[in-house]
């Protein structure tokens, strides 16, 4: 029992010297050895979204499921709202002065209001699970999203990311 008593106030003081040193975060996330989505991906598009893409890697890496579940979301809609507002087409996915819904801004990507989308495109965005995934673990406080559940739909993630980057940048 001694020595838990020391190994506590042990504990407490490397605490304290690591607040003090300022360590308790970092202002970047960390590059990820393994990248879930690279990098590479997104290395035009604008700053905030190559950010949650490394957030999203050091989430996975760093086996927080929840939280890659969330960023997957945010990522998908921000990149879909990033497309149509580069091609001028934000009156289809507003309404009034405020966005729509990530699912009615799917929906309305699924038109193909860019002439262009793929097979292989339209098979990723009609994954429902992409976005539910993302919402469960925002909104389902039971729900602990696990590794296999960000594995069985990064393939789609991907395809996704890459037919959202090229109408974002063309």
């Amino acid at each position: 029992m001694e020595i838990y008593k020391r190994l506590k106030i042990i504990a407490s003081q490397i605490n304290k010297e690591i607040i003090r040193a300022g360590l308790t975060c970092v202002d970047e996330p960390l590059q990820s050895r393994y990248q879930l989505i690279p990098n590479k991906l997104v290395k035009e598009c604008p700053k905030y979204i190559q950010r949650v893409i490394r957030e999203i890697n050091s989430t996975y890496e760093s086996g927080c499921f929840i939280s890659c579940g969330i960023l997957i979301r945010r990522l998908i809609e921000t990149m879909m709202i990033e497309a149509f507002e580069k091609n001028n087409l934000t009156h289809l996915i507003k309404k009034e002065k405020e966005y729509k819904s990530a699912d009615d801004i799917k929906n309305e990507l699924l038109r193909d209001p860019f002439n262009n989308i793929s097979r292989n495109a339209r098979k990723a965005l009609n994954n429902k699970k992409i976005l539910e995934l993302g919402n469960q673990c925002a909104h389902d406080r039971f729900f602990i999203a696990q590794k296999s559940d960000i594995d069985n739909i990064i393939l789609d993630v991907r395809i996704l990311i890459e037919y959202l980057v090229w109408q974002i940048l063309k």
